[in-house]
């Protein structure tokens, strides 16, 4: 349904913008966890896969008996907030029907091969993971359960409606082996170095560093990775185990980056007493198969040194200390932005926040914003209104004589907040050149400047 058709359904709302990335990123993840409970588990096929499938042939054994281990999946997610509908089968078609349709919420039904032809006959069609034409053309024809279908001749059902249904009627009685592309996990690239005597001169910590993140991007070459992060811990004689976290905005395998930004936050650490271990473990990724290329050599170039550049005094000063601003869908213009730290915000790769920018249109009006906004409103000391809403008034200690006043852009939002805005806003502009944004509270007779056009 539209938008607004759904926040006038529910006025109170949180409504996001669909991600379909990272939602395939958080279901691959789940899959990832449940390598604790098989190390066969994977997602569904469908261009946007929402279902789990875990392969337990053989694993019930460790959990006593298969419901058991199917209790132990449910309360895994449970734990995590989610509420699953599931079921244990013999075919994996089967499980993905019998979990569909299944009226129990949170829990997991387990079947048993024998009544496995008479418990798919009653399940809808809709849940055989069929493409959406072929189930319109099953529609039309008045087919709705999987039951119906067996009734047909099963000669006649590929040139009516296409292979694929035979295909998973097979699939889901196991009459046809389906097969299971698992979900394996990055296994971390992990490099360590231990010393019969602790290094403790600082040339000597910083060579055997150097030689070991060689060693780091070496392996991550051989197994044809890149990085985006990596972690060096330190063991000291002195008990303290320090520990150095580098992130950066694009996947990278150069050893000069990698040694640069290293180098950068190594040399703020004290070194007491010695180190006696010394290990580097980084986060693989899949590097970019083909290299994009652009008219335009130039723009790549800049936009890779900015990069570098935010790299760089990131680890310098500190990620809190390098900051971006994200606009946000808000039609409260203080509100209307966040800052985030540019390395752990939105800005690395493979992130791609979704949000509208907050523009003239969210304010009904075709009217420019201001290019400068204040932090926060300022409230003008005096004022004077004769002929025009706004003539005259005081603000920073200087008078303001008003030429011109536009006609105001309303803003009434933030009443599910404690305190809600309703305002006027103008754009003025004054004797002295001055073109400011200036908006007057309708609750009481208070003017406040909010922005500058410059």
């Amino acid at each position: 349904m539209p938008l607004a058709e759904a926040q006038g359904l529910i006025p109170r709302g949180h409504f996001l913008e669909d991600d379909e990335e990272a939602d395939r990123d958080a279901l691959r993840r789940l899959a990832w966890e449940c390598q604790r409970f098989t190390p066969r588990a994977g997602m569904d096929e469908s261009p946007e896969p929402d279902s789990l499938f875990l392969d337990v042939s053989g694993c019930e054994h460790l959990y006593g008996s298969v419901h058991q281990l199917g209790e132990i999946i449910a309360r895994h997610f449970r734990c995590q907030g989610y509420r699953i509908h599931g079921a244990i089968a013999p075919t994996w078609g089967a499980a993905y029907c019998l979990a569909r349709q299944s009226t129990l919420r949170d829990a997991l039904e387990i079947v048993s091969p024998e009544p496995l032809r008479s418990r798919l006959a009653a399940v809808p069609i809709v849940w055989l993971r069929l493409p959406m034409k072929t189930l319109s053309m099953l529609a039309e024809c008045g087919l709705r359960t999987i039951g119906q279908l067996w009734d047909l001749p099963r000669s006649s059902l590929p040139s009516r409606f296409g292979p694929q249904v035979l295909l998973r009627l097979d699939q889901a009685l196991g009459e046809v082996e389906e097969i299971l592309t698992p979900e394996i996990p990055p296994q971390p690239c992990l490099v360590r170095r231990r010393w019969e005597f602790p290094l403790r001169e600082i040339e000597a910590i910083d060579l055997a560093l150097q030689l070991l993140l060689q060693q780091l991007v070496d392996e991550l070459r051989r197994r044809q990775a890149v990085t985006q992060e990596i972690r060096v811990t330190w063991s000291m004689d002195s008990g303290e185990t320090p520990t150095v976290q580098i992130r950066l905005l694009k996947s990278t395998d150069s050893m000069t980056k990698l040694w640069e930004l290293l180098s950068l936050r190594s040399e703020r650490i004290s070194f007491v007493g010695g180190v006696s271990v010394m290990e580097i473990e980084a986060t693989p990724g899949r590097p970019e198969l083909v290299r994009r290329t652009t008219l335009f050599e130039q723009d790549e170039t800049r936009d890779t040194e900015f990069h570098h550049l935010i790299e760089r005094l990131s680890h310098r000063l500190g990620e809190n200390a390098v900051l971006r601003y994200q606009l946000l869908p808000e039609a409260q213009p203080e509100l209307a932005q966040r800052s985030e730290p540019w390395l752990s915000g939105g800005q690395r790769e493979g992130h791609n926040p979704k949000g509208r920018a907050v523009t003239s249109e969210a304010f009904g009006t075709s009217v420019p914003l201001p290019l400068r906004l204040l932090p926060s409103p300022e409230r003008v000391t005096e004022f004077r209104s004769v002929s025009s809403p706004l003539d005259w008034f005081r603000w920073r200690g200087r008078e303001y004589r008003v030429t011109s006043c536009s006609w105001p852009q309303r803003i009434e939002t933030g009443w599910w907040r404690e305190k809600s805005v309703h305002r006027d806003y103008f754009r003025v502009e004054t004797t002295q050149g001055t073109r400011l944004w200036i908006f007057h509270d309708l609750r009481t007779p208070q003017w406040s400047v909010h922005g500058l056009f410059e």
